[in-house]
């Protein structure tokens, strides 16, 4: 005697499927009115968003440079194993710290107005070479690159950092002319890497904004989608009491005034 909502695939389609129970004026079943609804659309949907999810946190995770999310403030919301590792600092050590306190005095004014004007909007990107202050004391220079992720409206909404370890390449750099060619290639060879890691963020980001839109609009699809079958019964009910009543039992007149939504001026 209850409503009844369950999914079914029908030839490879899915369906979202709703059955109502119509009842008499004394409360008995007399029949059921039931809505299909095709979300095969949505299940893609749903399917990509959760894909894209899965392939930006393996790249986040697993890459090999040093990445954090951060919040238009400069706080860590979520950092990788490798820049755990560059710094000397936990994953619970580095939430909610912002990048400033790790960052060496005399470079901190300029990476934080950098930071200041990505959160503002006025650029998408930045990179710099900075030093850190790692939890031991000791000064680790790193090539930092901060991008910025957007909401769908266009306002900030978190900024992503890759921090590649110079440390030893700036070391290198008064030594034999050899050793600093082969650190600088090493350089070159990482910061394409960084390059490979931000055009795949980038695309991540907007598979990310594509599948919000298509979610949005698939929502509204389906909002007039579910008053249509509503209407329709409608309709042919007030047809049959406007045109055949004369012609019908009592107990169908009955039956047709308590269909879904009936007008309350079929009575009389």
């Amino acid at each position: 005697g209850e409503s009844l909502s369950y999914e079914a695939v029908v030839e490879g389609r899915a369906y979202d499927v709703q059955v109502e129970p119509l009842r008499s004026t004394a409360g008995e079943i007399t029949g059921t009115v039931g809505i299909t609804l095709d979300i095969t659309e949505r299940k893609r949907v749903d399917t990509a968003l959760r894909e894209s999810e899965e392939r930006f946190r393996a790249t986040f995770e697993n890459a090999g440079i040093g990445m954090a999310l951060g919040d238009m403030l400069g706080r860590s919301i979520k950092s990788n194993r490798a820049l755990q590792e560059m710094l000397g600092y936990t994953e619970e050590q580095l939430r909610g710290m912002a990048f400033t306190e790790f960052s060496h005095p005399d470079d901190r004014e300029l990476d934080w107005n950098l930071y200041r004007e990505l959160a503002a909007g006025k650029r998408d990107r930045y990179e710099i070479e900075k030093r850190n202050i790692k939890k031991d004391g000791q000064v680790m220079w790193g090539h930092i690159t901060v991008s910025l992720v957007k909401s769908r409206n266009g306002t900030p909404k978190y900024a992503i950092g890759m921090v590649e370890d110079i440390t030893e390449r700036k070391r290198a750099e008064d030594g034999p002319w050899k050793l600093n060619a082969e650190l600088e290639q090493r350089v070159a060879e990482r910061t394409e890497q960084l390059k490979v890691i931000n055009r795949e963020l980038e695309i991540r980001n907007s598979e990310l904004t594509t599948t919000n839109e298509e979610l949005e609009a698939f929502s509204y699809s389906v909002a007039h989608d579910l008053r249509s079958p509503l209407r329709q019964i409608q309709g042919f009910s007030r047809l049959l009491m406007e045109g055949h009543k004369a012609h019908l039992a009592p107990e169908a007149q009955q039956y047709l005034r308590t269909s879904p939504r009936a007008p309350s001026t079929w009575g009389s």
